[in-house]
């Protein structure tokens, strides 16, 4: 996938070990970080985890629940251990001209990262699970950054 970047924006990809539902899994991420409104913007990107639940919600019994994904991963591998996680209800978000299901979170009083706020968003493409959590530091600057990262979600692209 493709995600066009503004200007001083830098991406990274790494291979995150989780101990995650009876054992250590490896969990391909990418982290695109870069200057927004207020402070530095955040999107994380973990792709190819396994589902642990189905979508109560959906049509078909086999869906996975990439909300119930997103809670679970918030806590494994975007906040640190200790934060006081909040989150909000469902909601549907677009990305990339496609729909993906996530939630708004806010971590505040982690014992060494800074405050922070955001949302998080999943979709499953050619069988594949896709989490984006979007963030930024400092916690304030989502008051105005929100539309600058969104552009950047509606700019994505599958190849293939």
């Amino acid at each position: 996938l493709t995600l066009d970047l503004p200007d001083g924006w830098v991406q990274g990809d790494d291979t995150l070990l989780l101990d995650d539902v009876a054992r250590v899994r490896a969990i391909p991420f990418t982290l695109y970080t870069g200057p927004v409104e207020g402070g530095t913007g955040s999107i994380v990107l973990l792709w190819r985890f396994p589902n642990v639940s189905l979508n109560p919600l959906a049509t078909t019994p086999e869906a996975p629940d990439l909300y119930a994904d997103g809670l679970r991963l918030l806590r494994l591998a975007i906040v640190e251990p200790g934060c006081n996680v909040g989150t909000d209800i469902r909601r549907e978000y677009p990305i990339g001209g496609m729909t993906a299901v996530g939630t708004s979170f806010s971590a505040v009083d982690c014992p060494q990262l800074p405050d922070t706020r955001g949302w998080f968003a999943g979709l499953r493409w050619n069988d594949i699970n896709y989490i984006f959590y979007m963030y930024t530091d400092p916690i304030e600057a989502m008051d105005t950054a929100r539309d600058e990262l969104q552009a950047i979600l509606d700019g994505l692209r599958f190849a293939g």
